[in-house]
C-alpha cells in the first residue's frame, strides 16, 4: 500500500496534490500494482490517472476535491480506443481517468468531490420558474466528468461517494466485467446535467445497492457508437437494490446515434420522486446539438451508423413516484431502429403525473411489450417538458405489436399538496443555496 502523504499530499483543500497522487499511483504500478491510500482530511487534485492491477482506496473522512481552475484538467489526448472529439458537448476533461485498464478498481468510503459550484453560476436568464437553476460558465472548460473509464475490464468501485460532480458522475465506455456496489451519487439538484451512471457499449456489469440522486438522468445504458472506432453493444447489465432520484429519467436507455442495447435487468428499485421514470428514448438527430455534437464547431459525423435496437430488459418489483409518465417508448419519426422488442414490466407500483405511453412508427418494429402486476395511479401533473407533454397525459400506445396487460389496475388519485416534496427545479422558495 502506497500512501499519497508518503509522496508529499497535503490535505486542506487548498495545495494542489496532483503531482503527489499521481506519483502514488505510477509507483504503485510500477512495483506490480496494489493500493493508493487516500487518509482523511480534504485533498485537492486535477486529472489522475489509474493504472493496471491499481486501486485508489479513500479512507472514510476521506475528500479527494476537483481543483477550482478549469485550465488544468488536461483535455484527453486522441487515442486508439476511442474518439475524444465526439465527446457529447465536446468535452474531454475529467477529474479520474483509467483507459484500457486491467484489475482497476476505487474503493473505501470516502468522498469524490467535483467542485461543480465553481463551474457553474446562476441562471439569471432562465424563465421565471426556473430563475434558480443555474449553468455551467463554459460547457468545454470543465471537467465533464467525475470519473471515467474507457476500454477497461475487470473494474471495481465499491461505496464511495461522488458529490456535485460538474457532469456526469460516472463513465463508462467499452468497458468490461464491471463491479459497481455501495455508491453513493449526490449533488444539488439544480446543477446542469449532473447525471448519475452512464454505461455506454459496456458488457457484464452489476450495479447494486446504490444511493443516486441527480439533477439529470440517474442510471443510463447507451452504446455510443460515435465515439468508438468499432460500434460495440451495451448488454448483460444487473441492477438491483438501488434507490433513484432524477430531475431528468429515473433510467434511460438510448439516445441519439446510438446501437444496440440488449439483455438487461433491472429489479427491487425504489424511484424517489423524479420527473420521469423509465424512458427508452431515441431523438432525432438536430443540425445543432450537444450529444452526439452537431454544429459548426463539430467534428464531421460519421458516413454510416449501425441501427439503434433495444431488447430483452426486464423491470421488476420497482416502487416509483414521478412528475410524468412512469414508462415511455419515444422514437423518432426519422429514428434508425431496428426493433425494440420483449420489453417486460413486472410487479411495478407507479404514483406519477401522466401515463405510460408508446410513440413510434410501424418501421421502428415494436412488439412483445408485457405489462404485468403493474399498479397506476394518475395525479395531475406539474410540469412537462416536450418529449413527455403530448403524450403522458392520456393513455396512447401507437403502432405496437403484441402488448399484453395482466393484472394491471388503473385510478385516479389526488395531486400533490404543494408543501410536500418537490424536485430541486420545483421546490419551494428557490433559493439559491450554496
Amino acid at each position: 500500500m502506497v500512501d499519497i502523504q508518503n509522496c508529499g499530499a497535503r490535505s486542506g483543500g487548498e495545495f494542489d496534490n496532483t503531482s503527489a497522487i499521481q506519483q502514488a499511483l505510477d509507483s504503485c504500478a510500477a512495483t506490480g500494482g496494489g493500493t493508493v491510500r487516500i487518509g482523511p482530511g480534504v485533498w485537492m487534485s486535477y486529472t489522475l490517472y489509474l493504472h493496471d492491477n491499481t486501486t485508489l482506496h479513500l479512507e472514510e473522512g476521506a475528500v479527494l476535491l476537483g481543483g477550482p481552475d478549469p485550465l488544468r484538467y488536461p483535455e484527453i489526448a486522441d487515442n486508439p480506443w476511442w474518439i475524444p472529439a465526439r465527446c457529447s458537448r465536446l468535452n474531454r476533461r475529467t477529474l479520474i481517468y483509467a483507459e484500457h485498464c486491467r484489475n482497476v478498481g476505487i474503493t473505501g468510503r470516502g468522498t469524490i468531490c467535483g467542485n461543480a459550484h465553481a463551474f457553474t453560476e446562476v441562471a439569471m436568464d432562465a424563465p421565471q420558474e426556473l430563475h434558480w437553476v443555474w449553468k455551467r460558465k463554459d460547457d468545454r472548460k470543465i471537467p465533464g466528468r467525475a470519473i471515467l473509464f474507457v476500454a477497461c475490464s475487470d473494474v471495481l468501485l465499491d461505496e464511495f461517494k461522488i458529490e456535485n460532480a460538474a457532469g456526469w458522475s460516472l463513465w463508462m465506455l467499452d468497458c468490461e466485467r464491471i463491479q459497481i456496489n455501495k455508491l453513493r451519487i449526490d449533488g444539488e439538484m439544480r446543477l446542469p446535467n449532473m447525471d448519475g451512471i452512464h454505461l455506454s457499449a459496456c458488457r457484464d456489469a452489476v450495479i447494486a445497492n446504490c444511493i443516486i440522486r441527480s439533477s439529470d438522468d440517474a442510471l443510463v445504458l447507451r452504446s455510443h457508437q460515435e465515439q468508438l472506432f468499432t460500434p460495440r453493444p451495451c448488454e448483460r447489465v444487473t441492477v438491483s437494490n438501488c434507490v433513484l432520484k432524477s430531475g431528468s429519467s429515473a433510467i434511460r436507455i438510448g439516445w441519439s446515434g446510438d446501437y444496440a442495447i440488449g439483455n438487461c435487468s433491472f429489479s427491487h428499485l425504489i424511484i424517489e420522486e423524479s420527473f420521469a421514470g423509465i424512458s427508452i428514448y431515441l431523438p432525432e438527430i438536430a443540425p445543432i446539438q450537444f450529444d452526439p455534437p452537431r454544429g459548426p464547431d463539430c467534428p464531421t459525423p460519421p458516413e454510416k451508423t449501425l441501427p439503434f435496437a433495444v431488447e430483452n430488459i426486464a423491470f421488476s418489483h420497482l416502487i416509483m413516484e414521478t412528475q410524468n409518465g412512469p414508462f415511455m417508448i419515444r422514437l423518432a419519426d426519422d429514428a434508425c431502429c431496428a426493433g425494440v422488442r420483449n420489453i417486460r414490466l413486472s410487479n411495478v407500483d407507479a404514483v406519477s403525473g401522466g401515463y405510460p405511453f408508446i410513440r413510434a412508427a410501424a418501421k421502428h418494429g415494436v412488439r412483445e411489450i408485457l405489462f404485468d402486476h403493474c399498479n397506476f395511479s394518475i395525479r395531475p401533473c406539474r410540469r412537462n417538458l416536450e418529449h413527455f407533454a403530448e403524450f403522458s397525459r392520456s393513455m396512447i400506445f401507437e403502432t405496437v405489436e403484441d402488448l399484453h396487460f395482466e393484472n394491471v389496475t388503473w385510478r385516479r388519485c389526488c395531486p400533490v399538496k404543494p408543501e410536500s416534496n418537490q424536485l430541486s427545479y420545483a421546490n419551494k422558495g428557490g433559493k439559491n443555496e450554496k
